[in-house]
């Protein structure tokens, strides 16, 4: 056993240790875990420098375990701050979704679905049926169908499960070899044709 082998197990254990303390603070916000984590890696690192102190290992191999070590704690630092990052990504789309911007057109779509139920009955008792079925049927079960999302969504946050008449839409586009994608711009197109009539 050399000192200068020693002093550079040392070093090497160092590095490891400061890493430790990194990952503990970041990450273990219990006292308890925290400390038992950092006495757990203190006494792997100790084992280590022991073993070379003892002549059981020589510098290269003592040196060679604290370096694989390291570089396995290294790269479960790694995941855990791509976890953070991918958390952070989530929180951030979660965020957005539920901008203001999003919110006010969510209302917009809901008093807009509103105002389609009420033409389309309007239509329907002032022309007597002649263009209610074209027309007014139409219009209001655009309507009630925009009603029905956007005030979902104004109560509970997400988009509903259930759309009948998106689905119904949906349904049409793939059989005629479209994708959902089509159902929704067929969906979009008609509630726009129907409300500028």
């Amino acid at each position: 056993m050399s000192s200068y082998g020693l002093m550079n197990l040392q070093r090497e254990k160092e590095n490891i240790d400061r890493l430790v303390y990194d990952i503990s603070f970041q990450y273990l916000h219990d006292p308890a875990i925290r400390s038992k984590y950092m006495i757990e890696e203190r006494r792997v690192t100790s084992y280590f420098l022991d073993e070379y102190r003892y002549g059981r290992l020589d510098f290269g191999r003592a040196m060679d375990k604290l370096r694989e070590y390291h570089m396995s704690l290294t790269n479960h630092h790694m995941n855990l701050r791509m976890g953070s990052i991918k958390l952070y990504a989530i929180a951030e789309r979660e965020r957005a979704k539920h901008s203001m911007l999003t919110i006010a057109l969510k209302q917009v779509g809901f008093v807009s679905g509103a105002m389609q139920v009420i033409g389309g009955f309007g239509l329907c008792k002032a022309s007597l049926g002649a263009a209610c079925k074209n027309y007014g049927v139409p219009l209001m079960m655009q309507g009630n169908e925009n009603v029905w999302e956007n005030g979902y969504y104004l109560l509970y946050h997400e988009d509903p499960k259930r759309m009948p008449l998106r689905y119904a839409y949906r349904q049409v586009a793939k059989l005629l070899g479209g994708d959902e994608k089509d159902g929704d711009i067929a969906f979009s197109t008609g509630d726009l044709v129907l409300s500028f009539g």
